[in-house]
């Protein structure tokens, strides 16, 4: 099955940090229980308006991309937050990183 791996280890990974943070894994449970009252009513449209449930996925997936590698970026030399990066500076890039809307600017 296509995307079989990397969709079992960003479960895993998110699965490993909401142990190590048992205030968030208890939030994430609370949004859910709260929302559903059976495992029928579950379905990926209704998952998708569970705020902190998306939050979650969305932070897993940034601090454990996983893919293999970064996509491959290139300097084409210019300067990044106040540092010179010269021409043909490679560099992979996280991908949750480069599709997120830009909104701390």
């Amino acid at each position: 099955m296509a995307g079989g791996e990397t969709t079992s280890t960003a479960m895993a990974a998110i699965t490993f940090y909401l142990l190590k943070s048992p205030c968030s894994y208890k939030k994430l449970t609370k949004e859910i229980r709260e929302r559903y009252g059976n495992l029928d009513e579950i379905d990926i449209l209704s998952t998708g308006q569970l705020p902190y449930l998306q939050a979650v996925l969305k932070e897993g997936m940034r601090m454990y991309v996983p893919g293999p590698q970064g996509l491959p970026r290139t300097s084409p030399g210019m300067t990044v937050d106040g540092h010179f990066v010269p021409a043909g500076v490679g560099r992979p890039l996280n991908i949750i990183i480069l599709l997120a809307p830009v909104t701390n600017c």
